[in-house]
């Protein structure tokens, strides 16, 4: 483990209240540190999770700056999980998993529209698309999972984006085509 890393883990079980505390640890992750090592008591934003209810009822502009830290913490979580299911190596459905654990935004509309991470990834004509992958991003989300009912500007929704994609297999589809039917 590195020494932002190390920095990082230190702040978020120890000085997650702190009024800049928030600024730190962007600091820290822009600069390399690492947010999917564990504290003591799992992973760092269940930590500051954790602290945020236990400062709410006493000190409420402590937990209000935990509940800046952890939306720094899910910023970078649903980045690396943008990276992960848009990479060639989707297969590792683990890493995929613990970015959502580590509460990622699986439908991102501000980053990509209408359609979310969903609608982008099924464009993807340079990777095969998983099974895998699709029905955790569903299942995780429910903005997702509405996600695919909805229209980008071009009238297209996620399940006629997959049927145009020589990528996404004809199981890749049916499921698309299960869920959009439900």
């Amino acid at each position: 483990m590195n020494k932002l890393t190390k920095d990082l883990r230190k702040l978020v079980e120890r000085r997650a209240g702190e009024q800049n505390s928030f600024l730190v640890a962007q600091q820290l992750i822009d600069a390399g540190a690492d947010i999917t090592v564990q504290t003591k008591d799992g992973p760092m934003i269940h930590a500051v999770i954790n602290e945020e209810r236990r400062l709410r009822p006493v000190l409420l502009w402590k937990a209000d700056n935990c509940v800046r830290l952890i939306e720094v913490l899910q910023r970078q979580a649903s980045r690396l999980l943008v990276a992960r299911v848009l990479s060639s190596d989707s297969n590792n459905i683990n890493e995929i998993r613990r970015f959502i654990e580590l509460q990622a935004n699986t439908y991102q509309s501000d980053t990509f529209g209408a359609l979310g991470l969903l609608g982008d990834l099924l464009k993807e004509e340079r990777i095969s698309i998983k099974l895998d992958v699709i029905q955790i991003l569903i299942a995780s989300d429910p903005h997702t999972y509405a996600g695919l009912t909805a229209e980008n500007d071009a009238k297209e929704t996620c399940l006629t984006i997959a049927r145009s994609n020589r990528k996404c297999s004809k199981e890749v589809i049916d499921y698309l085509q299960l869920e959009f039917d439900k």
